[in-house]
């Protein structure tokens, strides 16, 4: 991997480590079988940032008379909604040179938008951290690991995160499911080999070799 690959955050428990409130990890093979190997990763666990340990008692969104807040489930009492935007706040300053990130989905800290908000049947909202992320980093290509189980995502999303560590612009249309534009899958995949075969994209030959490899697999 070149020394100058993308850095991509990813949540801590989708690299399998087991930060999670129960101690348990989400693996993602997308990330572990190809991401590791073209990208610099840096994980992050929002809770673990701000001093929840492992195991932990859960945290939930609820909706307050002053918006939304990251709250005990079992304490209510205790407010963890200015530590975390603390925390995420850090995290982005920390790494300028971040090209993109992937996200524990249904999170109340790390979910695009579908983490529940406790109180309020069939409600769901963005987790704290992402929220930030937004706030400070819209430009951000953001995913989630159940975004990552299409290929037509995961190609469009790493498309953008080298996009964005070049500083190339790729021509694409429409596509749900990451933040960011995208096309059909020959037209990623095409985009996606032209963008890796530039010096700029930084990932070097084993990297290089890795996606493509990858890719003709799922041609």
């Amino acid at each position: 991997m070149g020394n100058r690959a993308p850095l991509l955050g990813v949540s801590a428990c989708l690299l399998g480590l087991p930060v999670r409130y129960d101690g348990s990890a989400r693996p993602s093979a997308p990330v572990l079988d190809l991401f590791r190997h073209v990208f610099r990763l840096v994980p992050i666990c929002p809770e673990r940032a701000i001093g929840l340990g492992v195991p932990r008692g859960p945290i939930q969104l609820v909706e307050t008379g002053e918006g939304l807040r990251l709250l005990d489930v079992d304490e209510p009492r205790r407010d963890h909604t200015a530590a975390l935007r603390a925390a995420a706040r850090r995290f982005l300053v920390e790494h300028p040179g971040l090209c993109g990130l992937v996200v524990k989905a249904r999170s109340p800290s790390c979910a695009l938008s579908d983490a529940a908000v406790a109180g309020a049947a069939g409600r769901t909202a963005p987790g704290l951290f992402v929220q930030v992320v937004r706030a400070v980093r819209s430009d951000l290509p953001l995913v989630d690991e159940r975004g990552l189980e299409s290929q037509d995502v995961l190609l469009q999303f790493m498309l953008r995160v080298l996009e964005r560590h070049g500083g190339r612009e790729v021509p694409t249309s429409g596509q749900q499911g990451v933040e960011g534009p995208g096309s059909d899958q020959g037209s990623l995949h095409r985009a996606l080999l032209d963008a890796v075969a530039c010096s700029e994209a930084g990932i070097g030959a084993a990297g290089r070799e890795r996606l493509k490899t990858w890719l003709e697999t799922r041609a």
